[in-house]
C-alpha cells in the first residue's frame, strides 16, 4: 500500500514540474506579456492531477518561477497569481470531490437497484410490475412472465393497458386505477387481465403509488396473482352426468 501510495505520489509531483518546466518555456515567448497565463495552466494541471495538494505546490514554484523570471520586477502580477492560483486550486479540489461523491452515489444507486432486481426476480409466486410516472412498464419479474406470458424485452416500455381486454381499454380503466391509486395511494381490485396468447385470467391486482422524498410521482409497482375460478354448481352436476353417463355405457357394454 505505502508503495503504491509513493509512486503516486513521485508521479504527481513529476506533473507538477513538468508543467512548471513546460510553463517556464512558452514564458520566453510572452516577451513583455503577462508570465501568468501558462502558470495557471500549470496550476490548472497540477490541481487535477493532485488535487488542492499539488495546486498549492504548482502555484508558489509558479510565483517562484515569475519572479525569477521577471528579475524580481512584476511583484503586483507575482501577488496576484498567488492568488489566483490558489482560488484555482480550491475549486478545482472542490469540484472534484462534487464528482466522486456524484459517481459514488450513482454507483449506490445502480447497486440497490440491481438487487431489487434480483429480489423482485426472486419472487416467482406472484407477478411484480414496475411502471413509470405515464403507466409503462419499467421492470417486469419472472412471476409476471410465468403468469402473464409476456417477456421482460417484450413487455418493457408498453403501456400496462396491454394487459387489459379492449373493452376494458375503451372504458377507461386502466387509467382510472392509475388516477385512483395515485390519489389515494393504492388501488385493490379482483378482475380479468390478458394474457399474451390472447386467453384471459382471473386475477388480484394491488397497484401502489410510489412517491419520492418530495412528493412527486415517480411510478406505480403492481402486485399481481392469479385467482382459481371455481366451477360453478350447474357446470359440476354437468360434469358429473357426463361421468354417470359414461359408466352406464361401459356397464351396458359389458353386459
Amino acid at each position: 500500500m505505502s508503495i503504491v501510495l509513493s509512486r503516486s505520489l513521485s508521479m504527481q509531483i513529476g506533473i507538477v514540474v513538468l508543467a512548471i518546466a513546460g510553463s517556464c518555456a512558452a514564458s520566453f515567448a510572452l516577451d513583455d506579456r503577462s508570465m501568468a497565463l501558462p502558470f495557471s495552466l500549470a496550476v490548472a494541471i497540477a490541481a487535477c492531477a493532485g488535487r488542492r495538494r499539488m495546486g498549492l505546490v504548482a502555484t508558489i514554484l509558479g510565483a517562484l518561477s515569475i519572479q525569477w523570471l521577471s528579475h524580481g520586477k512584476d511583484i503586483l502580477e507575482t501577488s496576484v497569481f498567488l492568488l489566483v492560483g490558489s482560488l484555482m486550486s480550491l475549486a478545482i479540489d472542490r469540484l472534484a470531490r462534487e464528482l466522486e461523491i456524484a459517481r459514488i452515489g450513482q454507483d449506490q444507486v445502480r447497486g440497490n437497484e440491481e438487487k431489487l432486481r434480483l429480489l423482485v426476480d426472486s419472487i416467482g409466486d406472484y407477478a411484480l410490475c414496475l411502471l413509470d410516472a405515464d403507466g409503462r412498464v419499467a421492470n417486469w419479474n419472472s412471476g409476471a412472465e410465468r403468469l402473464l406470458g409476456y417477456p421482460r424485452d417484450d413487455i418493457i416500455g408498453r403501456h400496462v393497458c396491454c394487459l387489459y381486454a379492449d373493452a376494458a381499454v375503451e372504458a377507461g380503466e386502466p387509467i382510472q386505477e392509475l388516477e385512483l391509486a395515485q390519489a389515494v395511494g393504492r388501488c385493490e381490485r379482483r378482475d380479468w387481465k390478458l394474457r399474451r396468447d390472447g386467453t384471459r385470467l382471473r386475477t388480484h391486482m394491488v397497484l401502489t403509488a410510489i412517491h419520492d422524498g418530495q412528493g412527486q410521482l415517480r411510478g406505480f409497482a403492481i402486485v399481481m396473482r392469479e385467482l382459481i375460478v371455481a366451477p360453478s354448481p350447474r357446470s359440476l352436476t354437468g360434469l358429473l352426468d357426463e361421468h354417470r353417463h359414461g359408466l352406464e355405457l361401459a356397464l351396458t357394454n359389458r353386459t
